[in-house]
């Protein structure tokens, strides 16, 4: 499936993704669609987490032995507050952290852009 970014953000293609978790967050597991979207967003993973801020989002790639394990596209929009109620199968407590990163460093990209 795919998510269309804000209006600003047209001249980009959409993210691929597996399962849209809440609103403003979805989860990517197949790695041909994480391929695609690192591809697509000039991703280039070299660490175990990689947190790509562009403007109204920011895409999360994690990396295991190598290979992208899981990728999240958070946006703006999504409600911290509603980590909790998903599911660990599709977001490991532990990685809930770095949702909160990805939203404070789309917060700290827009504070140096404006």
């Amino acid at each position: 499936m795919k998510t269309k970014l804000p209006k600003e953000y047209s001249n980009l293609p959409e993210y691929n993704y597996d399962v849209k978790l809440k609103n403003g967050l979805y989860y990517t597991i197949s790695p041909k669609l994480q391929k695609l979207n690192c591809k697509n967003y000039s991703i280039k993973p070299e660490d175990e987490v990689t947190i790509s801020a562009i403007g109204k989002f920011a895409i999360i790639t994690i990396v295991a032995i190598g290979r992208t394990k899981v990728q999240y596209l958070v946006k703006t929009g999504f409600n911290i507050k509603e980590l909790d109620s998903i599911p660990e199968r599709n977001l490991p407590s532990d990685y809930n952290q770095y949702i909160i990163l990805a939203l404070e460093s789309i917060q700290m990209y827009n504070q140096l852009v404006h």
